[in-house]
């Protein structure tokens, strides 16, 4: 997860005691509230409670428990239906060319005008072959491309100058704004092409590996709930050892990514892997995790600010934890369902 300081922004923060000012250069000014009401000094701002550590908490346990139990919910509905699949798919047959048939008859006219246009033919031709191409893709690879396709679609919108301020508000987590759903929305957010290229290609070479250990469903649901626990525990501690005055804001899928190498050490710990550092070293990723971690937390105590380590940090420890315990956990949930 990349560091991103707000730009061109101003914010009000209101604690007991003190009344805060966050400025355009980044500096905190405080000063009394005495026991005036707090529109008294800025009736047209708004202003936010003092930054809160249950709410994010509340948050992150919701948002976890509710993927997985619809990942539970759905795996469990795919299996029992499985039973019934070849009624479901003569069902669908009749359903789409139903549907099909309707088509045809009420735009015939409009049909036979495009197919007799060459640029038709070759639109037609072109869905057809990615369609093709992409029927032969597996599970875990139309999984990863969709992933990274919601990140592409958040990416671009970052590469446009109207939505700037709207990605700054919606799309980047700040500890101090009071928002907590961007805890999720910045899990799928990244301005920088690097940082973007970078997680992708991450995410592309771990999240199959990961996608085979725990299926689909349950894969889902550990990407979303380890991104979104990385930040709440980025969120905590940076209230709680951090100058608020150097406190900015975060995004990216960094939180998510370090789950899933946490996941792939845990159960492949003698594979390799290459570490951008040390691109021509193939190094075991049991010793790679380690060094990771370790650089973490060195730019934890030196107070480097381009990354955010202790999401990195936590999104290592939550991988490391679900794969030992959570996907244990799981099974004994999925077999009480079966038994309903």
């Amino acid at each position: 997860m990349w560091r991103f300081p707000l730009k061109n922004s101003k914010k009000f923060f209101v604690s007991h005691n003190f009344f805060f000012t966050l400025t355009n250069n980044q500096k905190l000014t405080c000063k009394l509230r005495f026991s005036l009401p707090n529109r008294t000094y800025l009736p047209r701002m708004r202003l936010y409670n003092r930054p809160s550590i249950v709410k994010p908490i509340l948050f992150t346990c919701f948002t976890s428990g509710t993927t997985y139990a619809v990942a539970l919910t759905y795996s469990e509905y795919k299996r029992r239906a499985s039973s019934n699949r070849a009624l479901i798919e003569q069902y669908n047959r009749k359903e789409t060319s139903g549907i099909s048939n309707w088509v045809e008859r009420v735009f015939s006219r409009q049909l036979k005008k495009l197919q007799d246009w060459n640029v038709y033919i070759e639109i037609e031709r072109n869905i057809a072959l990615i369609t093709k191409r992409w029927r032969l893709l597996n599970d875990s690879d139309k999984t990863l491309l969709v992933l990274i396709g919601i990140n592409a679609i958040v990416f671009g919108m970052w590469q446009l100058a109207p939505l700037q301020h709207l990605m700054e508000k919606y799309f980047v987590h700040h500890p101090l704004s009071g928002r907590m759903f961007t805890l999720l929305s910045s899990v799928f957010s990244h301005k920088a092409a690097w940082h973007f290229g970078f997680n992708m290609f991450a995410l592309w070479s771990f999240g199959g590996v990961v996608y085979r250990i725990f299926g689909k469903e349950q894969f889902l649901a550990f990407y979303i709930s380890s991104g979104v626990t990385s930040s709440c525990i980025s969120h905590i501690f940076s209230l709680m050892f951090k100058d608020w005055k150097k406190i900015i804001g975060s995004l990216g899928a960094s939180g998510a990514i370090f789950s899933c190498l946490g996941a792939c050490a845990m159960k492949y710990p003698d594979a390799s892997v290459y570490l951008i550092f040390l691109p021509f070293f193939p190094i075991k990723i049991g010793y790679a995790l380690p060094a990771v971690m370790a650089f973490d937390l060195y730019g934890i105590i030196s107070g480097m600010t381009l990354f955010d380590h202790f999401a990195h940090l936590a999104g290592a420890i939550f991988g490391i934890l679900y794969t030992k315990y959570g996907q244990e956990q799981y099974r004994n949930i999925q077999i009480i369902l079966r038994e309903l």
